[in-house]
């Protein structure tokens, strides 16, 4: 298919179901690739992530996040638009109230009917007042008032110089809102028409005789027409009226997609190729922040950090119940009864309680986080994500960042009690024993980025869980393995797990690490890294 739409126009598509229309949106917002051909919008490239920053969209099907107001929404969506907060929020606030949820906008996403979620949904698009709404099926759920005052804010968005595109299986909206509307069949146009209160049948005329006879004429220009009204008069009829031939849209759609198909106008000139945009360094790290802020606010709006929290405190219960148990204490004193003094018991403790946290906190963390991603990679969740300036890539990045500060967080306050639980039982633990969230965190790094690309790949939380851990095996496994070459070659083909056990053992006796085991982890993860963001921006090819 081919098309173009001017600036300032509002064009609609129609078709039936499985015709493409969708399919389209997806290449317009450069969500999909096509195989063949070129889109371009404003002149770019649809998938460079700033080009849609002057896009509004509304999908078809998009799950709100269910413990959101739209109040909070909108903040969130300033935010990851990167808009000034304030003003964003103000003019969201305007927009809501224009669409009639003025009393709705601190009630939970959840607890709005369909009709309130799409007004919503038509609020956050008009967030940073956009260049192009790209709407599909925006008054899917409405009763007739609210598609009524859909239709009013459209109409005034087309008035204020608004470029809209707009998808609806109601062809009586469509009508209604629209200047010109294509008609997509088994994914070609079939039919383009303009829309003038009417639709007018092009290429169709009636010629009205004096006495009264109408005779329909089909023609293509106005040569064939003048040539069937000589026709006529040859033949001895006296014209009264010629009138072009009119029906309505639903009439039009049924004639297209049953065969009567009128080849549309010939197609504009091919877009330009797009200019060269000079490079940003700083704009994937920034739109990789704004992703983690919305990820970290999904996850906080599920509650995961509290359950992260009660999984920590299960824990920390755990081994005050070994404690109580004199299972240190006990320990201790043996330590003590072999001639080992106080700081020598304090050390041995502190390290055994490190290896104790590293061994038993690393496992469960990646196993705990590899149920993030599968529901925030799901369509209805992340379509309104990948609409917004940022990249696949961007997106991946982000959520990689939100659950390692998630977990950063968790393993830094569960540390500080295991801490503060041996001073209190009499252990002069070191200070360094609080410094072993290094090790984890760097292991972490390094497996979770295994899991998500697994994510990515298999969309199963079990079978990416499955694969960090298959990692994280080989790795405590290699470490100290005979024979002493695979040890040897263990770090450049695994991340460090067990050397990093050894430092956070290190680190709770008090003593001086190595930071070999570190840097290897750290490149190790930077490559895993890379064929995370790698494999994500591949994901909808």
């Amino acid at each position: 298919m081919s098309i173009r739409v001017e600036p300032g126009e509002c064009y609609g598509l129609a078709g039936p179901n499985g015709a493409g229309k969708t399919t389209l949106i997806r290449l317009l917002l450069g969500l999909s690739l096509p195989d063949e051909g070129e889109v371009r919008v404003f002149g770019q490239r649809p998938d460079d992530p700033e080009v849609r920053r002057r896009i509004g969209f509304v999908p078809e099907a998009a799950e709100l996040s269910p413990g959101a107001s739209p109040r909070r929404l909108l903040r969130r969506f300033a935010v990851l638009r990167g808009l000034p907060l304030s003003e964003a929020e103000r003019q969201g606030m305007e927009q809501l109230e224009r669409l009639g949820m003025a009393e709705l906008v601190d009630r939970a996403a959840g607890r709005l009917s369909k009709g309130e979620k799409q007004r919503t949904l038509l609020a956050l698009s008009l967030l940073g007042a956009p260049d192009l709404l790209i709407l599909d099926e925006p008054t899917d759920g409405l009763d007739p008032m609210g598609r009524a005052l859909v239709r009013r804010v459209l109409r005034e968005e087309r008035e204020r110089g608004r470029t809209v595109f707009l998808n609806s299986h109601l062809l009586s909206e469509t009508e209604r809102i629209c200047t010109r509307v294509g008609i997509l069949h088994r994914g070609q146009l079939v039919r383009e028409q303009v829309v003038t209160g009417r639709v007018e049948a092009a290429g169709a005329s009636e010629i009205v005789l004096s006495d009264g006879k109408v005779t329909p004429v089909a023609h293509d220009d106005f040569a064939q027409l003048n040539a069937a009204l000589d026709k006529v008069r040859a033949e001895g009829g006296l014209i009264a009226e010629v009138r072009p031939l009119r029906r309505d849209l639903e009439a039009t759609f049924e004639a297209a997609v049953t065969g009567e198909v009128l080849p549309p106008p010939p197609p504009g000139p091919p877009p330009p190729e797009p200019p060269h945009v000079p490079a940003r360094p700083l704009r994937a790290l920034l739109a990789a922040l704004r992703v983690a802020r919305e990820i970290g606010a999904e996850l906080a709006a599920r509650r995961i950090g509290w359950i992260a929290l009660g999984l920590a405190l299960l824990f920390v219960g755990i081994f005050l119940l070994l404690v109580r148990a004199d299972v240190v204490t006990g320990a201790a004193a043996g330590v003590r009864k072999f001639g080992a003094d106080q700081e020598t018991a304090a050390k041995w403790v502190g390290r055994w309680a490190a290896g104790v946290l590293y061994w038993g906190l690393l496992p469960g963390a990646l196993v705990f986080a590899a149920f993030f991603a599968p529901p925030l990679l799901e369509t209805r969740r992340t379509i309104l994500m990948h609409a917004q300036p940022v990249s696949r890539g961007d997106v991946a990045a982000g959520m990689y960042a939100a659950v390692l500060g998630l977990v950063l967080a968790q393993h830094a306050f569960l540390i500080a009690l295991f801490f503060g639980a041996l001073r209190w039982l009499g252990m002069e633990v070191s200070p360094r024993f609080l410094g072993m969230v290094l090790p984890l965190l760097f292991g972490f790094a390094a497996l979770y980025a295994v899991v998500l690309a697994a994510t990515y790949v298999v969309r199963s939380a079990l079978l990416a869980a499955a694969a960090g851990m298959a990692v994280f095996i080989l790795a405590a496994v290699a470490f100290g393995a005979s024979p002493r070459w695979l040890t040897a070659v263990a770090p450049a083909l695994l991340p460090s797990i067990g050397p990093l056990s050894q430092q956070a053992m290190r680190m709770g006796g008090g003593e001086r690490v190595s930071l070999t085991p570190f840097a290897l982890t750290a490149m190790w993860a930077a490559a895993l890294f890379l064929v995370l963001v790698f494999v994500a921006r591949r994901s909808e090819k």
